[in-house]
C-alpha cells in the first residue's frame, strides 16, 4: 500500500495480457505509441503481428494511458518533496531567526 493523496492522479491500470505487456515494455513507449498512430512500419516480428492485431493495439493505448498516469503521479509526487522542503527550510530559518532575537534580548537585559 502507498500513501496517496487525495488530488493525486489516480493510476488507471491496462487490464492486457501478460504477452503483451511484455512487448510493450520491451520496445518502449515511443515506438508503440508510433504503432498505435500508424505512423510507424515496424521490422521487429512482434511488433508486426501487433500492427495487424486490433485487440493488442486497443490494449497498447490502454498501456500507453496507464503509462502516462505513472509519470504524471510520479511528479506530482516530486513537486510534493520539493514543498515539503521549502517549508522545512523556512521554518528552520524562521525558528533560527526567533532563537537569535531571543538569545540577543536576554545578552541585553543581563
Amino acid at each position: 500500500m502507498s500513501l496517496r493523496l487525495p488530488w493525486w492522479r489516480k493510476v488507471r491500470q491496462a487490464d492486457i495480457r501478460k504477452s503483451s505487456r511484455d512487448i510493450f515494455e520491451r520496445f518502449g513507449e515511443e515506438i508503440i505509441a508510433d504503432i498505435v498512430s500508424a505512423s510507424h512500419a515496424p521490422r521487429a516480428p512482434d511488433l508486426i503481428a501487433m500492427y495487424t492485431d486490433e485487440q493488442m493495439i486497443k490494449e497498447a493505448a490502454a498501456w500507453l494511458t496507464e503509462r502516462g498516469d505513472e509519470k504524471v503521479l510520479h511528479e506530482q509526487r516530486i513537486e510534493f518533496v520539493e514543498w515539503a522542503i521549502l517549508v522545512f527550510v523556512i521554518v528552520g530559518v524562521l525558528l533560527d531567526l526567533l532563537l537569535l532575537f531571543h538569545g540577543r534580548i536576554q545578552v541585553a537585559n543581563a
